[in-house]
């Protein structure tokens, strides 16, 4: 519990046990006792002020516990999303130590490769000083020899360090052409069958020389005749380094004819790039080209009537308007019910009145206040709040309503009419919802911003034909918003709602409020031509 709240119930209790307790009993009687209203007012007024500290102190306990709920949730959707930015990180890292296993395993056979030739090297070398050492011992008629056997081993060391060079060339290449996995193959095994080769060269070239040696030592008379064959046998190593390096250009120019082609495949994919852009954007333009014609085709073509009538019961809204009259005959709530369609002019969504749907007249401005205005769909409210007029024409407002809700329910906004004159008829539906037909219509210099709808009322009266009505509301034949009658004959083409300053009606509208702005509102009606009023 709160200890603020604690301390405040202990001295609820305090107080109340002194009030309560019977003085009088365990103190003689005073000379003198304090009015009774007196104390009784004083008793009142402390019992008021712990009671209003004790509801402050749980106002304050219930903000705090309100801030202590927004933190938990600000604390859950945080710790959410470090979870899930750790579980990304665990996933990275699995792949990241995956490819290092990867990389570690390749380089562990790269070092093996290179530690087996490493191996081959040094026990060749080994051999050409155990060879060296031998012909030191030889006499110093073995001078030419050692010359000769000096020079095969400069020989060896160079072919040596041509290999390595030609594995390090072979590594770069086949960082370089990763991609041609399969003739870097063909190269190493290449590269593998020269080295085999060099290597038996080597191991016989050595096996005759330890020979020659041993018939050195056997028989001095015989070594004219090693001498020739090892002049021989360098000759053969000078062949087979030739060969060598032959190879070695072979497949420098094979790499170099790789490179090209892979130049020529990337210069090939690049255009291929290229021309796949050049396709994926004409057919990014065809279909938007497609797109615009099916928009326009659509735009142009009118829709059934009788479909456009049923998608128009459908998507109707139930628009509430009730004010308080404050008048000596006739007070009381007034309230006025009627069927209506939501209206979007890109910004805005909004339900449209006439003034005859709502309990105001501008034939006999009455004072009213508290107004509030209510658009629903299956009890479901869309907007509540202030009745605005609109510019177009003061006998017609709007209440302001949520798209989203609108859009969760599933409900049609009709947009207003682009191009409103493009048919010279119009569907016609009453506001009651009970009747609907296509009416024609025209144009006047006289009076701009409206069209005067054909009044066939000698055809209602004979033929039982449906005729315009005072707010009624008027529809394009592709289905947009075209405006609403203001009277019998002429209908207010809306492409906007841009409201009057000052003329909102709402809860906090005073009673003199609503009569002047009623006035003023019949005043603008005057205004207009005598065909519009």
């Amino acid at each position: 519990m709160n200890k603020t709240l604690l301390l405040i119930i202990c001295d609820f209790l305090l107080l109340n046990l002194l009030a309560l307790t019977r003085w009088d009993k365990v103190e003689p009687a005073a000379t003198r006792k304090p009015p009774v209203p007196e104390v009784s007012a004083n008793a009142a007024r402390q019992n008021q002020d712990l009671v209003d500290m004790m509801k402050l102190a749980l106002e304050q306990e219930q903000a705090t516990r309100n801030q202590l709920q927004q933190r938990l949730q600000f604390a859950e959707s945080d710790s959410q999303s470090r979870a899930l930015t750790l579980t990304q990180l665990q996933a990275q890292k699995s792949q990241l130590e995956t490819n290092l296993k990867q990389s570690q395993t390749a380089a562990q056979d790269l070092s093996q490769r290179y530690a087996t030739v490493a191996k081959q090297a040094a026990d060749a070398k080994q051999q050409q000083d155990a060879l060296t050492a031998a012909i030191k011992n030889v006499e110093a008629e073995k001078a030419q020899m050692q010359q000769t056997v000096a020079s095969k081993q400069a020989e060896i060391q160079k072919q040596q360090q041509a290999l390595a060079d030609l594995g390090k060339q072979q590594a770069a290449a086949s960082q370089q052409v990763s991609n041609l996995a399969t003739t870097v193959k063909v190269v190493q095994a290449e590269k593998d069958l020269i080295r085999e080769q060099l290597e038996k060269q080597m191991q016989a070239a050595l096996a005759a020389k330890q020979a020659e040696l041993e018939k050195q030592q056997a028989a001095l008379a015989e070594l004219e005749r090693k001498r020739a064959e090892a002049a021989t046998q360098a000759a053969q190593f000078a062949t087979a380094a030739k060969v060598a390096e032959s190879e070695r250009n072979l497949l420098r120019e094979n790499l170099t004819d790789l490179k090209k082609e892979v130049a020529v495949v990337r210069q090939e994919k690049d255009q291929l790039q290229s021309q796949t852009a050049r396709l994926s954007e004409g057919v990014g333009q065809l279909a938007a080209k497609s797109g615009e014609l099916a928009k326009e085709i659509r735009e142009n073509t009118p829709i059934n009537m009788n479909l456009m009538f049923s998608e128009f019961l459908s998507n109707r809204v139930d628009v509430a308007v009730s004010a308080q009259q404050n008048v000596l005959i006739g007070s009381g709530n007034r309230l006025k019910e009627v069927k209506s369609v939501l209206v979007h002019d890109g910004r805005t969504v909004m339900a449209m009145v006439h003034i005859t749907d709502t309990p105001f007249s501008l034939t006999t401005p009455l004072g009213m206040d508290r107004v509030i205005a209510r658009v629903a769909k299956q009890s479901q409210v869309l907007g509540s709040g202030a009745l605005t007029f609109i510019t177009a024409d003061p006998r017609l407002a709007v209440i302001p309503v949520n798209a989203q809700q609108a859009l969760a329910m599933g409900l049609k906004m009709y947009p207003v009419a682009k191009n409103p004159f493009k048919f010279t008829e119009a569907v016609l539906v009453n506001r009651g919802g009970k009747h609907y037909g296509e009416v024609e219509f025209k144009l006047s210099a006289a009076t701009p911003g409206y069209v005067k709808m054909r009044n066939r009322i000698l055809s209602r009266v004979l033929q039982g034909e449906f005729s315009p009505s005072t707010g009624d509301i008027v529809l394009s034949k592709t289905g947009e918003f075209l405006g609403v009658m203001v009277n019998s004959d002429f209908c207010a083409v809306l492409q906007t709602f841009e409201t009057l300053p000052g003329y909102t009606f709402d809860e906090k509208t005073t009673t003199d409020m609503v009569r002047n702005r009623l006035v003023e509102l019949g005043t603008r009606v005057g205004r207009l031509p005598f065909a519009l009023q």
